[in-house]
Order: structure tokens, then C-alpha cells, then sequence
């Protein structure tokens, strides 16, 4: 499956899922951040990673916070693996990528996706909707409007 088409879906799977999610968490208010993060990875496993990578030939690189559902790993199935591929942002046709932290335009073509968010021009959320992206440069994050990306599947 096309990798743009996939994320895409993936990100109105959280969307429409998030009222029902925050309704359930709603009197977690102690554990609920990691519960987010641990569900986001086990769909992010379920719903891209299979998706992807049929009878489990290739892991991606944890969603967001990954999971700390095993101390021992990011994941939550197959904690032993590793990654062997990731997610890279890339500009559209015609089109730039443009870092909102620091309004300048992306060049580098290795920028590895992090997870959806939602930018309110102060800082980033989680919650929808989801019209960014976090992605990562050289261990430094950045973020990227959705509807400029292209998204690609990448071999460690």
C-alpha cells in the first residue's frame, strides 16, 4: 500500500477514535499520558506496521513516545525487535517543507517522521486534529504541515 495513502489513514483512524479514548481516560488522570501513548503504539504496530510489512519481514520505528508497556523495549508486540525501517517526510511536487519552530524551509531529505499533532503557534499536542507533523533532523525535531508531505518507507 501506498505509504501516503497509509498515513493518511492512519491519522483519521486517531482523529475519530480520540473522543471515545479521552471519554474512556477520563478518570485516569494519573497513568493517562503513558495509556495514549501505549494505544497509539499498538494501533501504529497493528494498523501501519502490518500494513507494511505482512507477516512481520520489517518493524518501524516507535510512534511518538513509543510504549512503555515493556520496560525493555519501545513496543507492544514483538518487544525483542528492532527497527529496521522508518517513515521519512518529503516535500510534495512543487511544494516545500517549512519548519514552523523556526520558519525556515527544510532542505535536508532525510526527515524522519515522529507522530501527528496539532499546533496552536505556542506548542504542539497529541490531540486532534492533526494537521502536523513531528519529525526529526540530526536528533533535532521540527515541525511540518501535513498537507505538504509525502511520506516514504525507509530501510535502516
Amino acid at each position: 500500500m501506498n505509504a501516503t495513502i497509509l498515513m493518511h489513514q492512519f491519522k483519521c483512524f486517531i482523529e475519530a477514535s480520540w473522543p471515545s479514548v479521552r471519554s474512556i481516560l477520563s478518570n485516569n488522570r494519573e497513568f493517562k499520558e503513558q495509556v495514549i501513548d501505549n494505544w497509539l503504539q499498538a494501533n501504529w504496530e497493528q494498523l501501519v506496521e502490518q500494513n507494511l510489512f505482512p507477516c512481520s519481514v520489517g518493524y518501524l520505528l516507535e510512534y511518538g513516545n513509543g510504549s512503555d508497556y515493556d520496560c525493555e523495549s519501545n513496543r507492544v508486540s514483538f518487544p525483542e525487535k528492532e527497527a529496521t525501517h522508518t517513515i521519512v517526510c518529503k516535500a510534495k511536487k512543487n511544494e516545500s517543507l517549512v519548519d514552523k519552530f523556526t520558519e525556515k524551509k527544510i532542505i535536508n531529505n532525510h526527515v524522519i517522521f515522529r507522530c501527528f499533532v496539532s499546533w496552536d503557534g505556542n506548542q504542539y499536542s497529541n490531540e486532534p486534529p492533526l494537521n502536523y507533523v513531528l519529525a526529526e533532523i540530526n536528533d533535532d525535531y521540527c515541525l511540518l504541515e501535513n498537507k505538504h508531505i509525502l511520506f516514504e518507507i525507509v530501510a535502516f
